[in-house]
């Protein structure tokens, strides 16, 4: 298996519509995001990767304690498993262009503190 890590840059949308730009891993969101009231939105973009005609690629996300909703190229993958990594087969949704989106939902929780990003990555894993 091959390993491409989306370390960055990131942007970090706040509600308020500041923008930060950021690499990860991230230890404390919840130090970045103080100051927004509703939702944290992180996006990546990147281009495909050659040379996987053959192959089954997952976007994996790994987060400490919260869970996210993760979506590409505008369309929804599923919410990240606290605590462990989370895959999502994506090899036809990408396009030459495409963009990671993780939506934080800071409604319903006292604080995003403690919260990290520890890992974005493409995992390929050749068919062949």
């Amino acid at each position: 298996m091959h390993t491409i890590r989306l370390r960055g840059p990131w942007e970090c949308r706040l509600d308020g519509g500041d923008v930060r730009s950021i690499r990860l891993p991230l230890d404390d969101v919840g130090a970045l995001v103080a100051e927004a009231q509703q939702a944290c939105l992180f996006e990546r973009r990147f281009h495909r990767p050659t040379g996987i005609e053959r192959a089954t690629v997952h976007l994996m996300v790994q987060l400490r304690p919260f869970t996210a909703r993760v979506s590409l190229n505008g369309e929804w993958l599923g919410t990240t498993q606290a605590d462990k990594p989370t895959r999502f087969p994506i090899a036809a949704q990408l396009t030459d262009h495409n963009l990671i989106q993780l939506e934080f939902d800071l409604s319903g929780t006292a604080s995003a503190a403690g919260t990290s990003v520890l890992e974005v990555s493409l995992e390929i894993e050749s068919d062949a």
